[in-house]
């Protein structure tokens, strides 16, 4: 039959599913982000920019709940076996990404996304990888700009407009047989 709506999490797979036949009309295939936890939305709307003053601030205080100092630079450094949810709550909260790996197939195709979106890189290599982030470290324009990337990227409310519209949908069709 036929598919009432379909959702995408980027571009990428938009047009991949056009190519290997997604029998949908264009304004039913949606961009709608990949569903994450609402904590990173909260998070998110909370902190705001990241960049910003405010979104400093927020980041400072994380970092003293967490037990960490407020003024240090924080990596989180993850190797391997990161999907796409990880991306995309990274993403969500406008962090930059350093990928290390990636399960051959099945997420070759998040490296595409971080090094197309701007917002990270990929590297194998120990030493290119401290290499790398050292100058991240060292660089902030460059990190508030893969950071603003990144949160272009996100949206960390794309479980809830997913229901939503899941939602409207399904009133249409109740209306409609009534």
């Amino acid at each position: 039959g036929a598919v009432d709506r379909m959702y995408v999490a980027s571009d990428r797979i938009r047009k991949l599913a056009k190519r290997r036949g997604a029998k949908v009309k264009d304004e039913n295939l949606v961009m709608s982000g990949l569903p994450i936890r609402n904590d990173f939305a909260d998070h998110a709307e909370k902190m705001g920019c990241r960049t910003t003053e405010e979104g400093k601030a927020y980041r400072r205080n994380m970092k003293a709940a967490l037990g960490l100092d407020p003024e240090k630079k924080v990596i989180l450094l993850m190797g391997g076996g990161e999907g796409p949810g990880t991306i995309a709550e990274a993403a969500s909260v406008g962090l930059p990404i350093m990928l290390t790996s990636f399960l051959p197939g099945q997420e070759a195709g998040n490296v595409d996304i971080v090094l197309d979106g701007g917002f990270g890189a990929f590297e194998k290599n120990p030493k290119r990888i401290a290499e790398k982030l050292s100058g991240w470290l060292k660089d902030e324009s460059l990190v508030d700009e893969m950071s603003r990337r990144s949160e272009a990227t996100g949206n960390p409310h794309a479980a809830a407009d997913i229901v939503i519209d899941i939602g409207k949908i399904t009133l249409e069709i109740i209306a409609k047989n009534r």
